[in-house]
């Protein structure tokens, strides 16, 4: 299951990287992930989890989003993996998180 919330600049404390910003948490997290990004301007947005190995664990498309502060919110069984890589792909930016899954 997946919500959208808009949420306000203000609300989202993350880091930016490539200008891209993302924030998953909680970290360590079970099965209930929210993840929290800030897009400069309007991009196409999709989420990639993946082991350590590479392996594809799900793949989100979240289709155009307009620019400003967006957060999801995640309920996934992730087959029992104890470190997760999300990657968030916007437009030409890309963001990468490590997860610890309990």
């Amino acid at each position: 299951m997946i919500k959208n919330k808009r949420t306000s600049i203000h609300d989202v404390n993350i880091q930016s990287q490539n200008g891209l910003g993302m924030l998953v948490f909680p970290n360590p997290s079970d099965d209930q992930l929210t993840i929290k990004f800030d897009l400069q301007s309007k991009a196409e947005v999709r989420l990639k989890v993946t082991d350590l190995q590479g392996k594809i664990m799900n793949t989100f498309n979240w289709g155009h989003l307009s620019s400003g502060a967006h957060q999801f919110n995640i309920s996934e069984d992730f087959d029992n993996q104890n470190i997760l890589i999300f990657q968030l792909q916007a437009g030409d930016k890309i963001s990468t998180q490590k997860v610890i899954v309990k």
